[in-house]
């Protein structure tokens, strides 16, 4: 705050709504046109993509961990729902944990756009 002379609510704003997927991606907020943006050859995409697949693993093993186990591994929201290739990407060589990917069904559901 020191540093860019920002006010309390223009640190929370910049912290809050200009950084995490959107200032990885070089301004996407939307998963979808980050997506877009990665098959396009935007390396900046390319990277919030590959920092939030990273970030899921880390979470899984995490709680993989803590509670000694698990039983499913259950995506949710959006993201978790619509996107096949998030979760083929998060599930990779996961299986030594018990975490096997069905290619078929989890393809099944196509992914809703706008």
């Amino acid at each position: 705050m020191r540093a860019l002379d920002l006010s309390l609510e223009e640190a929370e704003k910049l912290m809050c709504k200009e950084s995490g997927l959107k200032a990885l991606s070089g301004g996407y907020n939307d998963f979808r046109d980050i997506e877009e943006q990665s098959a396009k050859g935007n390396r900046k995409a390319q990277l919030a993509l590959e920092v939030f697949v990273h970030e899921a693993r880390r979470w899984i093993g995490s709680y993989y961990l803590e509670l000694n186990g698990m039983d499913a591994l259950v995506f949710t929201a959006g993201i978790g729902e619509n996107r096949p290739a998030f979760r083929e990407a998060v599930c990779a060589n996961l299986d030594q944990l018990g975490i096997v990917l069905d290619a078929a069904k989890n393809s099944a559901r196509k992914h809703r756009r706008r």
